[in-house]
């Protein structure tokens, strides 16, 4: 199992080519991961007029997780430094090409939010998922049923994850048949309450028999 890191450098390869002298560079970025409170400090710095600047909002992310950039050419490999003066001077199709990397690497697309609201709906609803359930799910299911924090479930080592994994997906398959057996109950109940002319608000439910009983 994963366990993240956000200061741990990932590589990232870029083939830019300059628009205005049609020259190509090989770069590799070495990036951190942008962390929760790092993404709130950017956003926060990026509000203008009650919305979000997208501009700045970038131009934060690019300065806070860019941390060396190389230039390999006929295989040698040459570090260019990198700061904050260094990147508000970068020709705007670098500084564009450069963040866009980042994003497609760290950051899901729409499409993929979009796999992954299909996915949840199918899986909360005990529906056949097609292909892999993405790990955020069974983070949640743990979570959910142990109120744990995701630095807790994501420091634990696979087998204790699998095996706490399984228990709460036995958990949550036990209660969907409860609340169907309840619900089905409920509305037996209500139609023999109706013939009867009685209620079922003085009753109990008997999971044995899956109704309602005096």
């Amino acid at each position: 199992m994963i366990t993240l890191n956000p200061t741990k450098l990932i590589s990232i390869p870029l083939n830019y080519t300059d628009p205005a002298t049609k020259e190509s560079f090989n770069l590799i970025g070495y990036w951190t991961r942008l962390s929760w409170l790092e993404h709130n400090r950017i956003y926060a710095r990026s509000i203008r007029n009650d919305s979000l600047d997208s501009v700045l909002y970038r131009d934060g992310k690019l300065k806070t997780c860019l941390k060396r950039l190389e230039e390999v050419h006929e295989g040698k490999t040459e570090n260019i430094e990198i700061n904050d003066t260094i990147i508000d001077n970068l020709p705007v199709s670098l500084a564009s090409n450069l963040i866009a990397s980042f994003e497609k690497y760290f950051e899901p697309s729409e499409e993929d939010l979009k796999h992954l609201e299909e996915v949840s709906y199918d899986f909360f609803k005990g529906r056949q998922i097609d292909g892999a359930v993405p790990q955020y799910l069974y983070e949640h299911v743990i979570a959910r049923h142990y109120s744990w924090g995701l630095k807790e479930i994501r420091g634990m080592d696979n087998y204790d994850f699998q095996s706490h994994l399984r228990i709460c997906l036995i958990r949550e398959s036990l209660d969907a048949e409860w609340q169907a057996k309840l619900s089905g109950a409920t509305q037996r109940g209500s139609r023999s309450a109706k013939g009867a002319g009685r209620e079922t608000v003085d009753k109990k439910f008997d999971p044995i028999k899956g109704d309602f009983v005096s």
